[in-house]
């Protein structure tokens, strides 16, 4: 899933032989869709990278068993940052990820 985020997000910035065969109109879409999307990394972004971040996620919950997500995060200042994390419920869940998601990108960004 990570690798697919991955590639969809940065279709015109990597080689043509990473890149899916899909039409220009699909790649957008999906991109638009994974930019919408209401993942459990959004938080975590901004309060780690300020406002303006943007985050492209592909957030899931295993039948109630773990919360994951995976994103493509951009500071408003341009850092990059790829994130994939799963919490099982019983670990604290979305909200544990989340707390997870934060500090890992406060470290990386500083």
């Amino acid at each position: 899933m990570t690798e697919s985020v991955r590639r969809i997000v940065l279709n015109d910035q990597i080689p043509a032989e990473q890149r899916f065969d899909l039409d220009r109109s699909d790649l957008q879409a999906l991109s638009g869709a994974l930019l919408e999307a209401q993942g459990f990394l959004l938080g975590a972004a901004m309060g780690a990278l300020g406002a303006g971040a943007r985050v492209w996620s592909k957030p899931g919950d295993a039948d109630g068993l773990d919360c994951l997500d995976v994103a493509f995060v951009e500071s408003k200042a341009g850092k990059r940052f790829m994130v994939a994390a799963t919490v099982p419920q019983s670990s604290g869940g979305c909200e544990a990820l989340s707390r997870l998601a934060r500090g890992v990108l406060e470290l990386l960004s500083a």
